[in-house]
């Protein structure tokens, strides 16, 4: 009977466990230097979609000022005031929708429309013909961050957590170009 108890291998329990609070170790580590990793790339992506969303708005003005675009209508998606003059300035808002609707920002329709979409904000570019300088300001959400800039590009540090529950206008929620600026 003794030789039979002698001639078994394998591990024991201590052991096993041993292996266990080694494994559990290496994850929490890991896991506590991906997830800040990951967040940060998630806040980059979205400052990328921001800036696009400015660049769209503005590709936009540039086709529709060379007459390409003829099937704009001012209303919650696009509007447009000011005069073409010396002295004057034109102020152009496009809904982030009304981008996609014309194919020149990248998202996937159901994206931005429906009851809640996953993407909302306007994109408003002023004109300024004395000289000829653009001012811009973006405001845009998705269902985890939100940026309010009044400059050309987005930054890291312009994104902020957006809390549906909680959100309002100036983070981009339910805004379009008839209540920008209410």
């Amino acid at each position: 009977m003794k030789n039979i108890m002698k001639n078994k291998k394998g591990f024991t329990l201590v052991e096993l466990l041993a292996v266990i609070v080694v494994l559990a170790i290496v994850m929490v580590l890991a896991t506590r230097t991906v997830l800040p990793l990951m967040n940060k790339a998630k806040v980059q992506a979205f400052a990328t979609e921001a800036g696009e969303a400015i660049r769209a708005a503005s590709d936009t003005i540039t086709i529709y000022s060379l007459g390409q675009i003829d099937n704009l209508v001012d209303g919650s998606d696009f509007k447009r005031s000011g005069t073409e003059v010396a002295g004057g300035k034109v102020t152009y808002c496009f809904s982030i929708k009304k981008l996609v609707e014309l194919g020149y920002y990248d998202k996937a329709s159901e994206d931005v429309t429906g009851a809640s979409p996953e993407y909302e904000g306007v994109v408003i570019i002023e004109n300024n013909f004395d000289d000829n300088s653009y001012k811009y300001h973006l405001i845009m959400h998705n269902s985890e961050y939100y940026t309010n800039v009044e400059k050309s590009s987005v930054k890291n540090g312009d994104v902020k957590q957006y809390v549906a529950a909680s959100a309002n206008v100036s983070e981009g929620k339910g805004i379009n170009c008839t209540n920008y600026g209410s």
